[in-house]
């Protein structure tokens, strides 16, 4: 539900998108990506120039790489570029569709993408997807693959993954974003204190919550969500509680790396609905990482190595009460980028 003042869903979920950037601190920054070619291994071949809006698609990239002659098989891949767009808005993008119409990752389709992502020399590769496998993690089909992907200067950030319902333990981080060298994102929410009945009526103020209408496991239990944009006129810092995500797997390997928002609103036909999950954590951080290597690129520096990219967003993380890993931080990663590979004095932060 959203605050009283709010009047379309399209609204409230442009509301919930703004709390989430505030949440990272990562309001809009420079250039939003211009010039950084970003490519999303999901459930697209192609999305329809609506979607695509402001990104520029690189047409002789990319494509299909299952045995299916649709352009996207689930909405998946739709939200998930969304997600990311928001916060790099002018990126160059290529889609490599590798996820089938059952939502299966297939091993072929896997390797033939990464094959193709290298071939079209993408500096960021976005991967909301995975497979809980065990130890050892090595001998996953899609490790190795992986591995030749970051070798060859792709930063890669990856949807940690997330416990099954029904089972009785936690699964690790999923593979591929286990592998060494990749960015593996867990998700985290921000809880309110306020009650779910105090009336916002003021503009721009007040939570949102979640009620849901059937007694089942949802991934995100009811509960009331920080706006980030004040309640009652009071700041929300100091007063809302950002936690760890229940359904975070088990840490593996050193990671997971960074946390982000993991709840991701969509509006479809005027009609509202929460998706929930590490796949849209993950484009978070690939955006914030867009956004940075956009400006560096834009004032004359060189786009840092994947181990340089990783070691910047992890070491600039805000601290996560119970979490296994920091809250990215886009504005100190942003900051921390410009003086490491651009010869520009970074800016005061004004937001």
């Amino acid at each position: 539900m959203p605050p009283e003042w709010i009047s379309s869903p399209e609204e409230f979920r442009s509301f919930i998108l703004q709390a989430h950037s505030e949440s990272v601190n990562a309001l809009r920054m420079g250039t939003g990506g211009s010039g950084i070619h970003v490519g999303i291994a999901d459930s697209a071949a192609t999305l329809s120039d609506e979607t695509i809006d402001t990104t520029t698609v690189v047409s002789d990239c990319g494509g299909s790489f299952i045995d299916l002659d649709e352009p996207i098989t689930n909405p998946h891949a739709k939200h998930v570029f969304r997600q990311l767009k928001h916060y790099a808005p002018f990126i160059d993008v290529s889609f490599y569709q590798v996820i089938d119409d059952n939502g299966d990752l297939g091993v072929e389709a896997y390797h033939d993408a990464i094959d193709a992502a290298m071939d079209d020399e993408v500096d960021l590769l976005n991967l909301s997807l995975g497979d809980p496998w065990d130890v050892p993690r090595y001998a996953h089909p899609l490790y190795k693959k992986t591995q030749s992907a970051i070798e060859a200067g792709i930063t890669i950030v990856a949807a940690a993954g997330h416990e099954k319902p029904g089972h009785d333990s936690k699964p690790p981080v999923h593979v591929p974003a286990v592998v060494d060298g990749v960015i593996a994102v867990n998700g985290f929410v921000s809880h309110c204190p306020e009650s779910k009945d105090t009336v916002h009526d003021s503009e721009g103020t007040g939570p949102y919550y979640l009620e849901h209408e059937q007694d089942v496991d949802h991934w995100v239990p009811d509960g009331v969500y920080c706006g980030y944009n004040g309640c009652s006129g009071q700041s929300c810092i100091g007063r809302q509680t950002e936690e760890n995500w229940p359904r975070n797997p088990r840490p593996s390997n050193g990671k997971p790396d960074v946390a982000a928002p993991v709840v991701f609103p969509v509006c479809e036909n005027d009609v509202f609905e929460f998706k929930s999950g590490s796949s849209y954590a993950a484009p978070v951080v690939t955006g914030v990482l867009a956004s940075a290597f956009g400006d560096i690129l834009d004032e004359g520096g060189e786009i840092p190595t994947p181990t340089q990219a990783r070691e910047i967003i992890t070491s600039t993380a805000s601290p996560l009460r119970d979490g296994d890993c920091g809250v990215v931080d886009g504005f100190a990663a942003h900051q921390r980028f410009k003086e490491r590979y651009t010869s520009v004095e970074p800016s005061q932060h004004t937001g």
